[in-house]
């Protein structure tokens, strides 16, 4: 087996100035032109010349776009493009543009070589760059013609006065680098390619690379396998040198590749011989890379003895002059060494898996358990459990909102590293906690920058389970991502965590497992409930892929039952419940909290009772004594485009609202709505007022539901079932406020409700 290591290596983006300028300008439909005035920049990295040092870049054109408002998105239409050259040795240049007042613009720069013809296309319509990596050639490939870089600017309203501004461009590639030994040190290989590599040709073939970039919108696309064949060695150039000491040139080639965090690319490399020095390029030799990182404006170094066994392999991915090694996922043995630990600093260095289980072991000491309070552990490498049975850091037990048992409470930083097959068993006990870690206690916990690759959790009998099965007393979890496993519990399963209690913070997190639960399941959180006065629970920036399938109650896309903030989040995977409470978001809002600027694209199947909707599924008030605080429920500023059944009330946004609440400024747009029996409506399926609304302590209009600057297309021709309606079907007509919606005007969610 090879042994590969991962570095990644960010090419910082580097740029090139001016020698002269272009500018073209539209022709004012309204308003008096105005002046913009723009410094474009890259900063330097490489202080020695080298491949990618961004010198190369001679041609830059800015397409500018007029934004315009509708339905709470922008729309981008293109009007005209300007230009600017870029002087020798130089890493900035200015252009001048003409725009006009009353106005606003969105300008999306691009900067390349003038070599680099065919390879790279913009459709200034749609802003999309494509890349044809069959169009890179050989010789403008030794001369760095695939080298290139980004940048937007959004102007706002142009007034009278001027614009000025400076634009930093970055790369939307990655650069990867093949580097050998044996060029002169071995005269059979000299013989074979030259001492300088003269003879070498190589063929990659990426399993799957992105095609595409959108210049306004900074995502990437067209995934499908990539060639780019019969490339000559740039060690053959003179002053060349590869980044890594020792190491000779073999190929160089750029690739599109995400920028928050690293794709991971199937690469083969055939190195073959171009004949050229009359041994009838007799050598031929592939080399296999799986999985090695590659992000945007980073270097992705794979080297070693290429030319020979190439069997010990490193790769590297670096930004600018600082290295950052990602190792081969280590493997587990399943044994534990205890970490190092600088009781000084309060530091934690996690260098191995067998440190982790160490950590863990410290955590549930059953003499003198340490919780770790005030220290910060560091993730500093990939590790590979092995799908052995792991202890977890930790223990917990839950007793209404109390968790008892060994709590984390310090600081784990994952540091982008990921834990792979990672495997954790239930217990008996309904009421333990189930996770990697699980209870994760108090305002100074955090549990941040991990990413965990086939995490599986078996636990049928229990009622806390996630990557971190309980958060309590304000902790934080944050950029965390669940990148595939499953998930099983009988209750209170999510992705992320699997209860927040009261008070906590899960932002900026992803899940992309499956989860099957009983009752209350989430893509990323169980159950994010109770309330008491003073704090408050919130889920946001978080997004959800995997499929979450519950065979009971409180099923949603990102929060099960929930009474937390949720904000910003969206959901992609489906989501199926058995009986009620079913969304796209949230299966069930109680008492408290609020859904804000959410989306769901993913299938909403509800059960056979109340509460199906492409963003929540049922709002309605308890009045439980776990609810010590409540409010007003809004469900605001949201968006469903996907289709929803269930049995009764099935909404585009809500399926059934108890109660009070204020339902404004949302889109559906889905295809159909169905509900086997009856109340079906594109924003909220039915509201009833069967059960009370909150306690007599809390402010606003408690006898009121607002249902207002709602947009829906879904007509009733494309809804099922009986009791249908446009946008509520309403059962208490004194208790509810119907105005203002639009079945035709998206632009009516842009207007305020007061």
């Amino acid at each position: 087996m090879k042994n590969f290591k991962y570095i990644l290596l960010g090419i910082s983006s580097i740029m090139l100035a001016s020698c002269s300028q272009e500018a073209l300008s539209p022709t004012p439909e309204s308003g008096e032109p105005t002046i913009a005035n723009f410094s474009i920049n890259l900063p330097k990295d490489f202080s020695t010349r080298s491949i990618g040092d961004g010198l190369t870049a001679t041609q830059l054109s800015a397409y500018v776009y007029e934004v315009t408002t509708q339905n709470a998105e922008n729309s981008y239409n293109y009007i005209f493009t300007g230009h600017s050259t870029f002087a020798n040795d130089s890493y900035t240049t200015t252009i001048t543009l003409e725009l006009v007042t009353g106005k606003s613009y969105f300008i999306a720069f691009f900067a390349s070589s003038s070599n680099s013809s065919g390879a790279y296309t913009v459709d200034t319509t749609t802003g999309e760059l494509s890349v044809d990596y069959s169009a890179m050639s050989s010789s403008n490939n030794l001369l760095d013609a695939y080298d290139c870089f980004n940048g937007t600017y959004a102007t706002g309203l142009v007034g009278n006065s001027s614009i000025s501004g400076t634009v930093n461009l970055t790369r939307p590639v990655a650069q990867l680098n093949w580097g050998t030994t044996g060029l002169s040190a071995n005269s059979n290989f000299e013989t074979e390619f030259g001492a300088n590599g003269d003879y070498i040709l190589t063929d990659l073939k990426i399993a799957s690379a992105y095609t595409t970039f959108n210049l306004i919108k900074g995502t990437y696309g067209g995934e499908t396998e990539v060639n780019i064949n019969s490339m000559a060695s740039p060690a053959t150039l003179p002053g060349i040198s590869y980044p890594v000491s020792n190491y000779r040139y073999v190929a160089m080639q750029y690739v599109l590749a995400p920028s928050e965090t690293p794709a991971t690319y199937d690469l083969d490399l055939t190195i073959r011989n171009n004949g050229g020095n009359n041994t009838s390029g007799t050598y031929n030799q592939t080399i296999t890379v799986s999985n090695a990182p590659v992000q945007a404006d980073y270097q992705t170094n794979i080297y070693g003895s290429l030319l020979a066994a190439a069997t010990n392999l490193t790769i590297s991915k670096e930004q600018g002059a600082n290295w950052n090694t990602y190792n081969e996922p280590q493997t587990w043995d399943g044994t534990a060494t205890t970490p190092t630990i600088n009781q000084t600093n309060k530091t934690v260095s996690l260098n191995s898996p067998s440190d982790l289980a160490g950590l863990a072991a410290l955590v549930n000491s059953s003499t003198s358990p340490t919780d770790f309070k005030d220290f910060v552990i560091t993730l500093n490498a990939d590790f590979d459990m092995n799908n052995l049975e792991f202890p977890t850091l930790g223990s917990g037990t839950r007793s209404g909102a109390d968790i008892n048992g060994n709590s984390f409470r310090g600081t784990f930083d994952g540091q982008g590293h990921t834990i792979s097959n990672l495997n954790i068993s239930g217990s008996t006990n309904s009421g333990d906690a189930i996770g990697f870690i699980p209870n994760l206690d108090g305002s100074a916990a955090v549990v941040k920058n991990v990413i965990f690759n086939n995490l599986i959790i078996n636990a049928p009998s229990n009622e806390q389970v996630g990557a971190v099965a309980t958060v309590t007393n304000g902790a934080t979890v944050s950029n965390v991502m669940v990148k595939s496993g499953t998930i099983t519990a009988a209750e209170g399963a999510g992705g992320v965590t699997g209860r927040l209690i009261e008070n906590g913070t899960i932002d900026q997190c992803s899940n992309y497992a499956t989860i099957n639960t009983g009752t209350n399941g989430g893509g990323i959180v169980g159950a994010a409930y109770r309330t008491a006065s003073g704090v408050t629970a919130t889920v946001s920036n978080c997004a959800n892929y995997g499929n979450v399938t519950g065979s009971s109650q409180g099923i949603g896309g990102i929060v099960g039952l929930s009474s937390a903030v949720v904000t910003g989040c969206s959901n992609e995977g489906t989501v199926t419940g058995a009986t009620t409470s079913t969304g796209g978001i949230v299966g069930q809002q109680n008492d408290a909290g609020s859904i804000t600027n959410c989306t769901n694209s993913g299938k909403v199947v509800g059960g056979n009772n109340y509460g199906a909707g492409g963003i929540v599924g049922w709002v309605r008030y308890t009045n439980s004594s776990a609810y010590a605080l409540q409010n007003i429920i809004t469900v605001s500023h949201c968006k469903n485009t996907a289709s929803v059944s269930g049995a009764i009330g099935v909404g585009g946004i809500v399926g059934v609202w108890y109660a009070c609440g204020i339902c404004t400024n949302n889109t559906n747009t889905a295809a159909s709505l169905s509900a086997t029996n009856q109340f079906v409506a594109g924003i909220v399926g039915t509201s009833q007022w069967t059960e009370s609304g909150p306690s007599s302590n809390v402010t606003g209009n408690k006898d009121m539901l607002y249902v207002e600057y709602n947009y829906s297309t879904t007509s009733q021709t494309a809804m099922t079932g009986g009791a249908k309606a446009d946008f509520i079907y309403v059962n208490s007509p004194a208790n509810t406020t119907v105005e203002n919606n639009s079945m035709t005007d998206p632009s009516i969610v842009a207007t305020p409700f007061n």
